[in-house]
């Protein structure tokens, strides 16, 4: 439930190099690990699509980086939500977004979701995006928080619906992107 290392890694250096430059663009406290500041420029990257283009054009200027456009594809269909964490299946984890009443199958980068997670049953602020094929968690969990056991029982009625209606999808299609849509819009469901 993991990509293939090469494509994992090519992605993760991008977009530590990207969310290292909007945390600095933004101007935000340089205090913490790395991962401490990727995560606080998370979210400014997923309201605001500007910083993207802005990153990219800082790191190739002042630093000579230029990203692979696949990685700088996936990193534009950033879609930063309490994700409902329900299970394993198969090939990947489910991920719910039952107020828009759609799911994803997702895989991690280097480590399974349920590595980084904890545990499935849970609501896990995470980055979600669409690269190589697959919808692939950006392995930066924020908030995680266990939903009550009797909660269960109605997150998986409303995983049955989501599969029933379609809205339950493991594969992107060509054009996905999270913004400003939701990411089912494009996906392939089953």
């Amino acid at each position: 439930m993991i990509l293939d290392p090469g494509s994992a890694h090519a992605f993760m250096d991008g977009y530590r190099q990207v969310l290292l430059m909007v945390h600095s663009l933004k101007g935000l406290r340089r205090s913490g690990t790395p991962e401490d500041r990727m995560v606080a420029a998370r979210p400014h990257l997923a309201r605001e699509a500007e910083l993207l283009d802005d990153s990219l054009d800082c790191l190739e200027r002042r630093r000579g980086i230029r990203l692979p456009a696949r990685v700088a594809d996936a990193i534009r269909t950033l879609d930063l939500e309490p994700w409902v964490y329900l299970r394993d299946a198969g090939d990947h984890s489910i991920f719910l977004l039952p107020e828009r009443v759609v799911g994803f199958g997702v895989v991690g980068l280097t480590q399974p979701v349920r590595e980084l997670t904890g545990r499935p049953g849970c609501v896990v602020e995470a980055g979600v995006v669409a690269f190589e094929g697959r919808f692939v968690f950006d392995g930066l969990p924020g908030m995680i928080r266990a939903f009550d056991p009797g909660a269960r029982d109605g997150f998986e009625g409303i995983y049955s619906n989501v599969c029933s209606i379609g809205a339950f999808h493991v594969i992107p299609k060509g054009g996905f992107a999270a913004h400003p849509h939701p990411l089912a819009q494009q996906g392939r469901h089953v």
